[in-house]
């Protein structure tokens, strides 16, 4: 578990295609950093599910299935630039990116993040 002492609003949506259930992020619900770990953790590996959370009511981070287990298109939206910072990577990263951001660390830095025009 996690310990970071930190009271920003954390929100999650997602979408599983394997049960078409899903949480638009209008709708997204609350949840502290260990539960979004959690719900980040039990992702399956079907190509199209997601879960993206909402930090500090500002930032939003996804992760995709790309259908092979332990690979996740990591996307951070831009509307301003209207696009995504996008990579495919493994769990580990993108856990660390989570916890990251949520600690408050703006400066977080993916490595050979691509930029992605919507």
């Amino acid at each position: 578990m996690e310990n970071i002492n930190n009271t920003k609003p954390l929100k999650y949506f997602m979408y599983d295609a394997s049960t078409n259930t899903e949480i638009k992020v209008n709708d997204a619900i609350e949840v502290n950093l260990n539960e979004a770990l959690k719900i980040f953790f039990e992702l399956t590996p079907v190509k199209g599910n997601y879960v993206g959370f909402v930090i500090d009511n500002t930032k939003i981070l996804q992760f995709m299935s790309v259908g092979v287990a332990n690979s996740y298109l990591l996307d951070i939206p831009d509307t301003d630039l209207k696009g995504s910072l996008q990579k495919t990577t493994d769990f580990e990263e993108c856990r660390s990116a989570l916890i990251s951001l949520y600690g408050g660390n703006t400066a977080y830095e993916i490595k050979e993040v691509t930029f992605k025009k919507w």
